[in-house]
C-alpha cells in the first residue's frame, strides 16, 4: 500500500519541481541544468544493494554548463506531503533521510537544498490523482539550525525523526534570489570547513 500511494505522490512532486525549473529558473539561468538523479521507478528489493545513505546521491543535481566541470554546484532533496509550510507547527524528517542529505553534501562538498512540495489527493473519476500545489525551500545549514528535537515517530516503532521549525523554509521567489547571489558557493566553502552533522 505504501508503494501504491507513494508512487503517484512522488511522481507529481518530481514533475512539479521540473516544471518550476523550466518555467522560472531556465529563462534566467540557461546555464543551470537540473538533472534528476534517481527518477521514481518500481524496483525489486535486492539484498546487499547499497542504501541511499551509502551513496552520495540526492534526488536532483544541478550543473553549471558554462563551466568545464563535472561536479554539480548543488543538490536538491525533494520531500512531499499534503501540508502547506504556512500551516505547519513542525516539519518532520526521518533521521535516515537527514543523514543521507548530510552524507552526500559532506562527501562531495556540495551544498544541498531541501524542497518541500505540497501534494494533495483529489477525486478524479473514476479514481483519485495526486496534484502538486506549491513548493518551499531551505538550504542544508538553515535546516539544521532549525532542528528543535529528535524523537521516535508515533506508531512507527523505533523509527526516529527530526522535528524542525517551518520557519526554516522560504518561498520560491527567494530561491531565485539565492541563485542570483550564487549563495551556493558560500555554502560550499562552509561545508569544507564545517561538515554537516550526521546523527
Amino acid at each position: 500500500m505504501n508503494v501504491i500511494f507513494g508512487f503517484p505522490k512522488s511522481a507529481a512532486a518530481s514533475q512539479f519541481v521540473k516544471q518550476f525549473w523550466a518555467e522560472s529558473v531556465t529563462p534566467e539561468f540557461p546555464n543551470l541544468r537540473l538533472e534528476e538523479v534517481e527518477p521514481m521507478q518500481l524496483m525489486p528489493f535486492i539484498t546487499g544493494r547499497k542504501s541511499k545513505t551509502e551513496k552520495a546521491v540526492l534526488d536532483f543535481s544541478v550543473f553549471d554548463d558554462s563551466k568545464d566541470q563535472k561536479s554539480p554546484i548543488l543538490f536538491i532533496e525533494m520531500k512531499s506531503g499534503p501540508g502547506s509550510i504556512d500551516d505547519m507547527k513542525q516539519f518532520q524528517l526521518d533521521i535516515n533521510d537527514s543523514n543521507a542529505i548530510a552524507s552526500a553534501c559532506n562527501e562531495l562538498c556540495v551544498p544541498g537544498y531541501i524542497f518541500h512540495v505540497q501534494v494533495k489527493q483529489e477525486y478524479f473519476p473514476p479514481t483519485k490523482r495526486c496534484r502538486a500545489l506549491n513548493i518551499w525551500w531551505t538550504d542544508c545549514f538553515t535546516f539544521e539550525d532549525h532542528l528543535q528535537k529528535v524523537a521516535t515517530r508515533r506508531d512507527e516503532g523505533d523509527k526516529s525523526a527530526g522535528y524542525y521549525s517551518p520557519m526554516a523554509f522560504r518561498t520560491m521567489d527567494a530561491f531565485l534570489v539565492e541563485l542570483r547571489k550564487r549563495s551556493y558557493l558560500r555554502l560550499q566553502k562552509k561545508i569544507k570547513k564545517n561538515p554537516l552533522p550526521v546523527k
